[in-house]
């Protein structure tokens, strides 16, 4: 668990202010983009190379065991939010990898990569 949460505020608010109401984000989904960040640099995360890019995967529960705080408690809630909020904002992109363990992929958006900067 990470002991402390950070993201920025400023660029989540700028973001905010460009979009209608359906699409704003509030803290919980800035808190889910800074740990997606973070933790697709972190050693040992699985990846797949795409046309498009790379894309990287976490298990919902080591999302949800890094943030209890965000009181999300079922993969399926956070997957829904996640898909919810994060992809269907554009700026986190998703690839499916279908097979007997099926598990989804993730990529930042040029657009998602100023809101965690």
């Amino acid at each position: 668990m990470r002991y402390n949460i950070t993201y920025n505020q400023l660029a989540l608010v700028e973001y905010n202010q460009s979009q209608t109401e359906e699409f704003q984000l509030d803290c919980i989904d800035g808190i889910i983009l800074q740990q997606l960040f973070w933790l697709r640099e972190w050693e040992g995360v699985q990846t797949i190379k795409l046309a498009d890019g790379i894309y990287f995967w976490v298990a919902y529960k080591k999302l949800i065991s890094e943030l209890p705080t965000i009181g999300i408690k079922s993969n399926d809630g956070l997957s829904r939010r996640i898909k919810r909020k994060l992809v269907r904002t554009g700026l986190i992109k998703l690839h499916v990898k279908k097979d007997d363990n099926s598990k989804t992929y993730w990529q930042f958006t040029n657009k998602g990569l100023k809101v965690v900067a």
